[in-house]
């Protein structure tokens, strides 16, 4: 039986709670899996196990504050054993159950990449907002690594932040926060601003990373084996991160066009980026209930 990673929460059912599956939940950029203890919590009474875990460079998972961001050498391939490593503990453990994958903004394109490669192990996906296909993220890439070559991995740019994450708070200029698109809700954008582990720029080796991940997710060839198994993409209608409607359905037809036949979606109106923190969560958390009683 092997252990837990350090970096990694368990929620379970209670004892004697019929067990119904398991979710590995996977967090978006600039954040930590605290963040997503509310779902845990919820789905974990409604009989599920749930993992969650601090990504490379995020929350817990750091030795210094210089390292928030930084996603080390060989990032790409060190997430996907990061996920293959948490899978592999929930199989030992529950060698019975649908293993299901979560993931959120960021995550979307870690879990979009691990699919691509491991469809065969999954019994269901869910993708909550996704970033929208950036067509510019090869040569922000290439861009990327011209000012690591006199920066270092490790430098903060404003200028590549504002060019991957600038346009996101335009919307919302006027309510006073730079990450008035995270939600509708201030007390949880103040929360998420008042997080000295939530918001950080991160480094161009941070950059660097999440474009590989767009590359993937978006562009990289399928190794489909599973073409029945479930895919659902949620967003909120007002969040800036799928960019738009039709961007949003680019997204949704990606799976469609690889030849997987349950793809469904729903956009939540009024609702921004992080549609689990925000004011319809209640919503949101009891539609992805009945979604996963349908996996």
């Amino acid at each position: 039986m092997g252990d837990l990673p350090e970096r990694a929460t368990l929620y379970k059912p209670k004892e004697g709670k019929e067990i119904k599956g398991c979710i590995q939940i996977v967090h978006g950029m600039a954040e930590h899996q605290k963040r997503y203890a509310p779902l845990a919590h919820f789905l974990a009474d409604n009989g599920y196990v749930v993992v969650t875990s601090d990504l490379r460079g995020h929350g817990d998972n750091i030795k210094s504050e210089k390292e928030l961001g930084f996603f080390g050498e060989n990032a790409l391939n060190g997430l996907m054993d990061d996920v293959k490593e948490l899978f592999d503990y929930l199989k030992e453990e529950y060698p019975d159950q649908k293993m299901i994958l979560l993931g959120h903004s960021m995550g979307t394109l870690i879990s979009t990449t691990y699919f691509k490669k491991h469809d065969k192990e999954l019994d269901a996906m869910i993708l909550s907002g996704m970033p929208g296909n950036n067509n510019a993220k090869t040569v922000a890439k290439s861009l990327i690594k011209f000012i690591a070559a006199f920066k270092g991995w490790y430098h903060r740019s404003a200028f590549i932040n504002n060019l991957c994450n600038g346009a996101f708070a335009k919307p919302f200029a006027s309510e006073g926060s730079a990450f008035a698109w995270l939600s509708v809700d201030k007390d949880n954008v103040a929360a998420y601003e008042a997080d000295p582990k939530c918001g950080y720029v991160f480094t161009l080796n941070g950059f660097y990373t999440l474009m590989e991940l767009m590359i993937n997710a978006y562009d990289a060839p399928w190794d489909k084996a599973n073409p029945d198994i479930p895919v659902r993409l949620i967003s909120g209608a007002d969040d800036p991160c799928r960019v738009n409607d039709e961007t949003f359905k680019q997204s949704v037809e990606m799976f469609k066009k690889a030849g997987y036949t349950n793809v469904t979606y729903k956009l939540y109106p009024g609702q921004r980026h992080e549609i689990f923190n925000d004011t319809e969560h209640e919503t949101v958390f009891a539609e992805l209930l009945d979604f996963l009683k349908t996996v």
